[in-house]
């Protein structure tokens, strides 16, 4: 009986003096994420990946050649909004079909990929393969689909 007692006049003393009896927030629970749009504008997009970007960090390139300038030693790729000029320097490395090739190897609607650093702004192709663009994986399997004759039932099945 003297332990009821006693809870109860602790239990009064901590009411009256405004200790909160909650439970404590549950720290091991995952706050919930703020909402975003389901898609950023592609300018938005361009700018984080620029930042990415660091000066003399590579990072890979793909386009199709719109020109060479053998003076500026640079190669133009096509684009959607603008252009892209990529420098080649001594440290460039280009093949073509499986041999390795040069600046005057490349004509206009070559695919190129590869890697490229950006140095004073500017970019500098690393490596890079050139050749025919390769084709979708959606491509891919229409052809496949078009090519396979499609089995025929006998009589026996």
């Amino acid at each position: 009986m003297n332990r009821r007692f006693l809870s109860l006049v602790l239990l009064a003393t901590a009411l009256s003096s405004g200790i909160s009896l909650k439970a404590a927030p549950d720290t091991n629970a995952i706050p919930a994420k703020p909402t975003a749009p389901a898609t950023a504008p592609k300018k938005e997009k361009a700018e984080k990946s620029e930042k990415k970007a660091k000066e003399g960090a590579p990072y890979p390139f793909h386009g199709t050649v719109a020109s060479t300038d053998k003076k500026a030693v640079t190669v133009t790729l096509e684009g959607k909004e603008h252009s892209r000029v990529i420098h080649l320097n001594a440290e460039s490395h280009i093949d073509k079909a499986g041999k390795p090739a040069t600046l005057a190897d490349l004509v206009a609607g070559d695919y190129l990929h590869g890697r490229v650093e950006k140095k004073n702004g500017q970019e500098y192709l690393l490596k890079a393969t050139a050749g025919v663009k390769p084709e979708k994986k959606a491509e891919k399997t229409e052809k496949k689909a078009e090519s396979t004759p499609a089995k025929k039932k006998t009589a026996d099945q």
